[in-house]
């Protein structure tokens, strides 16, 4: 541990940074962003449920179980998660499974298993599940 390494570090050139290209997030037209086709099966895909998970509210939370066999989502808004089978980890393609009501304004941490038993902690609980 007595030995020291010195290693040098060139000057920065601070001229050379300013003349990277710089993007302007507020200028960016999300919906027209070009999708590479052979990114598509990259894409999270749902088998059709009828109404919208979460009634369309936001999802605030994704969490999956220690073998990637079942995944689930909170929205925060809605009060509510969502359990989804994982059908084809490669294609990421997931089935809807359930959903769940709860009582609990805000939620801290989520966990799921394999066998879909769910527990969570809330801001003003202590475990449930």
């Amino acid at each position: 541990m007595d030995d020291i390494s010195v290693i040098e570090i060139n000057e920065i050139n601070v001229d050379k940074i300013d003349k990277i290209d710089k993007i302007d997030v507020d200028k960016i037209d999300f919906d027209n962003i070009d999708v590479d086709k052979n990114d598509v099966d990259k894409i999270f895909t749902f088998d059709d449920i009828g109404d919208e998970p979460h009634n369309g509210k936001p999802i605030t939370m994704i969490e999956i179980s220690p073998k990637e066999r079942y995944l689930i989502t909170y929205s925060k808004k809605d009060r509510s998660i969502a359990g989804w089978n994982v059908e084809d980890i490669d294609k990421v393609q997931l089935k809807f499974d359930q959903t769940v009501k709860i009582d609990e304004d805000l939620i801290y941490n989520l966990c799921v298993f394999d066998d879909k038993k769910l527990a969570y902690i809330g801001y003003f609980t202590r475990l449930c599940s």
